[in-house]
This record gives structure tokens, C-alpha cells and sequence, in this order.
């Protein structure tokens, strides 16, 4: 049968392919310590479950909006303009930005879809027309590659320097526009660093975009709650610039900040005309999110923040101190300490090269697989990312089996670097 070839070179997830691979190794018996996959490790609160048991219960069951529910559009653009706004009206505003703030999220600047992978998904088919480029700062979550390809746009990677933070620099933005561009994703905190954008460089990125009237500008803010400097959310392009709201297209999802990844909720703000079409593309592709699980995260929205923020801030900032302060440790890994997400960002390079003459480790891809096979330890390589020589490693899991996946990790490299002076 023949294939597109555009979607048949798409590559497979990285991510997925080692989560499966640590899947049949403990089918086989082996003791698999997985840090593959980018979710938080406790459970959805029982109180949206219970809102979809009545939401079934009620008959809930049938097509819905493509848009979304109604209710829940409202509760997204009210939540939005409460995070993204409220502290820049009035004096506060007035010092934080001298930009007169004129736009403000309805519910029909809001389109809920399958999780902010398929939104994404649906903002670059309604943005892209084929050959347009989009800019990328790696590294970055592999997904967006491949929607960008999907809708037949070209995906221009922009590296980032270990020494700014993984972070793009304004004249690196101002470089990298120079050959035009249709978008620019951002994701912050970062999708594998943890780098976090504050304020004053959300500001110099401004002023860059501002520059380029015509670029859209996609923020991915599914971590925008997994941050360890501040009790809120993670500073957003749009406190720093609300002037570039009417050009913007703001993601977000369920999945991480509810504990919710496989209920598959997600939405986006934006325009009303990029909404429209974002909603006509749903409505002849997905149909619809179920309603069930849309009722869900309306309840979700009710409860609020302060248990996930208890969680950040204590269990998962612990973790995160133990799993950096154990890696950190390994003779020849370097990683930086993450500002937010779930992920240590770790630099192999040293240990690339190294092994029997007969089987060297090449690249990140070879090393994690080696990785797996001989310690039973799963993590995601840096090629993934757009950015060799690296691993992403998830520390959303207990203490105890932090330390000892640094300690095979630690057997592992001390084995290469054994073999490396044979």
C-alpha cells in the first residue's frame, strides 16, 4: 500500500518508544526504574472524578460543542484574565508595564480540544500555509517538529546556549527572524530544561516580536504551575507585553496541572478568528472532547491550586533537590538545576565515544538504549529534543527510587569510562 510520504517520515516518539521498550523488560521480569514520561505520579482529585461519574450518570454521553462547553470556555478565559492580567490593571499595571492593556480573554476567544498536543496540533493547521516557517528554540519537545511538518510548514530550529539557561536570547530571536518567519513556539518552563522565563527577558523578547508584526506567537504553558521560585504561575509573555495578546495563541491542558493526562483535555486562547478556525478544524477532525471529561475539569477549575501548589513546593521541590544533587554528583554528568517542569536536563557528552572498541556509544540514542539494557533504567535521549549529547530524565517519582537510579546510573558510566582506559 502506498503511504504518504509526509506522514510516513515522521519519526516515532522517542519518549513512547522507551517507555514501551521499559514495558517489555518488566513484562520479562526485570526491576525497570522508568523516567521516561513527562506526568506528575499522584492521582486525579476525587472530586473531578466524581464529577464525571455524574456527568455520566446524567446522561452526559452525546456530541457536544466542538468548541467546548460553554461553561467551560467561560471558566478558561475568566481563569486566564485572572493569571495573565489582573496584576497589571490599575498602579500595579502601570509600573509593571507601560502598555495600556485593551484586551481581555471572552469565552469565545477559548477552543477546547483532545489535550494541548491535538490544540497545537489544530493552532498550526489554521496558521501554516505549506513551506511557511516556524521557528523552534532548542531543545524542545519533539512533537512540535512533527505538527509543524503535518501542516506542511517548515520547522526552523533555533539552538539556545547551555550558558544563558537553555533560554533564547533577544538577538538570537532577532537573528533568527531575519529570514522571515509565520510563528515562534515558546515553552516555559521548558520541555526537557526546566528553563523558565522571567519578566525582564520575556520583556527583551517583546520587543523583538514587536519588531516582526506579522509572526504568530504560540506560548506552551502546560508546566506554567510547576515552577519552585514563586508561589503562582510562571511568568508570562503576556504580563511583560499584553499588547501582543491580539497575535498570540496561549495553550494549556488538564493533563499536568490537574494530575489528568489521560482524561485528554486541553484548550487554547486566542483571537476569535483563529478560534473559529481552530473550532472548524475539531468539528471535521475530533468532533469533540467528551463532555464527561470536560465537566470534570470544570470541577477541577473549582477546586483551585493551593493542594497542587502544596505539592510543588514540597514533595515534588524535594524530589527535584534529590534527583539534581544525586546526578549532579556523577563524575563527568553536568545538569543544571531546573527552574520548573519535571525534568533534569543532562549533559553525557563526556561520555559519548566511550565503550568496547566493538560497541561505542555514538550518540544519546545508543546510550540510553545501553542504559535500559544493561540497568534497567529508562530516561528519554537529548535527540528527542533536537539537541545531542543529552538526557532527559523525569524525577516525578519517588525519592528512594531517585537514588537508585543515580546509582545505576552512576554503575553504568563508571563501566564506560572502565572500558574507555582498556
Amino acid at each position: 500500500m502506498k503511504l504518504s510520504k509526509r506522514v510516513s517520515a515522521l519519526p516515532a516518539s522517542g519518549t513512547m518508544a522507551m517507555t514501551a521498550l521499559a514495558a517489555r523488560l518488566r513484562a520479562a521480569g526485570r526491576d525497570v526504574i522508568q523516567l521516561t514520561v513527562g506526568e506528575p505520579d499522584w492521582d486525579t482529585d476525587e472530586r473531578a472524578k466524581r464529577a464525571a461519574y455524574d456527568a455520566i450518570r446524567d446522561g452526559q454521553t452525546k456530541y457536544q460543542p466542538s468548541a467546548g462547553l460553554p461553561e467551560l470556555r467561560r471558566a478558561l478565559a475568566d481563569r486566564a484574565n485572572a493569571e495573565l492580567f489582573s496584576g497589571l490593571r490599575g498602579t500595579a499595571g502601570r509600573a509593571a508595564s507601560s502598555r495600556r492593556i485593551d484586551f481581555e480573554y471572552k469565552p469565545e476567544n477559548v477552543v477546547v480540544g483532545a489535550g494541548a498536543k491535538f490544540v497545537l496540533y489544530a493552532a498550526l493547521q489554521a496558521l501554516c500555509d505549506p513551506g511557511e516557517r516556524v521557528l523552534v528554540p532548542v531543545p524542545s519537545w519533539g512533537s512540535y517538529r512533527a505538527m509543524i511538518e503535518l501542516a506542511q510548514g517548515l520547522a526552523v530550529p533555533v539552538p539556545t546556549r547551555p550558558e544563558n539557561g537553555f533560554k533564547l536570547a533577544a538577538d538570537e530571536l532577532r537573528a533568527a527572524l531575519r529570514s522571515g518567519a509565520r510563528a515562534i513556539v515558546f515553552n516555559s518552563p521548558n520541555n526537557p530544561t526546566g528553563a523558565t522565563y522571567a519578566l525582564d527577558e520575556w520583556a527583551s523578547l517583546a520587543a523583538v516580536l514587536r519588531e516582526s508584526e506579522d509572526v504568530a506567537i504560540v506560548c506552551d504553558d502546560v508546566y506554567h504551575r510547576f515552577v519552585f521560585d514563586a508561589s503562582g504561575p510562571a511568568p508570562h509573555l503576556l504580563q511583560a507585553a499584553p499588547d501582543l495578546a491580539p497575535r498570540t495563541v496561549v495553550v494549556n491542558a488538564a493533563s499536568k496541572t490537574m494530575a489528568m493526562t489521560g482524561w485528554r483535555v486541553g484548550w487554547a486562547l486566542a483571537p476569535g478568528d483563529l478560534i473559529e478556525a481552530m473550532s472548524r478544524f475539531i468539528g471535521q477532525s475530533l468532533t469533540c472532547v467528551p463532555g464527561f471529561s470536560q465537566r470534570a475539569v470544570l470541577e477541577a477549575l473549582t477546586i483551585g491550586d493551593q493542594a497542587l501548589n502544596e505539592r510543588v513546593h514540597g514533595e515534588l521541590a524535594s524530589r527535584r533537590e534529590t534527583a539534581w544533587r544525586e546526578f549532579q554528583a556523577v563524575s563527568g554528568a553536568r545538569v543544571g538545576k531546573p527552574e520548573g517542569a519535571l525534568f533534569l536536563w543532562v549533559d553525557v557528552m563526556d561520555f559519548l565515544k566511550r565503550g568496547s572498541s566493538d560497541r561505542p556509544l555514538r550518540n544519546s540514542m545508543e546510550f540510553a538504549l545501553r542504559l535500559l539494557e544493561e540497568e534497567a533504567l529508562a530516561v528519554v535521549p537529548g535527540s528527542e529534543f533536537g539537541m545531542e549529547g543529552y538526557l532527559r530524565i523525569t524525577y516525578s517519582v519517588p525519592e528512594d527510587r531517585m537514588r537508585e537510579a543515580a546509582r545505576r546510573f552512576r554503575s553504568f558510566v563508571a563501566r564506560l569510562c572502565s572500558s574507555g582506559r582498556q
